[in-house]
């Protein structure tokens, strides 16, 4: 065989193996639901999503729902730190994070006005904990 056959099955093999890698990839990490979709990375509505245990982003979004004062949002990223450091290896559908879920709530809820207090209770009605059939992890 010359080199230039040599080089072609480099270059298959090369992308055989890609293919392959691509694939274990896929089913070690399958993919999220498409972004509007449904999906356990957020429950608010809208512009901003959660993807992790980020404080920030949670008050961010808070903000955005609840018209939020600058000295709410102040003391909502307070609760959300602590709330994120508790929250960070505990497993997404876990009793642990149901539990942590329910008592933060008051927390969060003790920030706001009556208004904003009304509006954050219909979010929470769209909130997993909240509209699953109590099944945890």
């Amino acid at each position: 065989m010359t080199s230039q056959h040599w080089q072609i099955l480099r270059i298959g093999a090369a992308l055989a193996v890609i293919f392959a890698s691509g694939i274990l990839v896929g089913r070690q990490f399958p993919s999220r639901p498409a972004e509007g979709g449904p999906s356990e990375t957020s429950t608010f509505p809208g512009r901003i999503t959660v993807t992790r245990n980020d404080a920030d982003t949670l008050v961010a979004n808070l903000a955005v729902q609840l018209n939020l004062s600058a000295e709410q949002k102040v003391q909502m990223r307070q609760i959300a730190v602590e709330w994120a450091a508790e929250a960070r290896n505990a497993p997404r559908r876990s009793k642990y994070r149901r539990d942590l879920f329910e008592r933060y709530v008051p927390r969060f809820r003790a920030v706001l006005t009556p208004g904003q207090a009304e509006v954050y209770d219909q979010i929470l009605e769209k909130h997993p904990f909240r509209t699953s059939s109590g099944r945890t992890e």
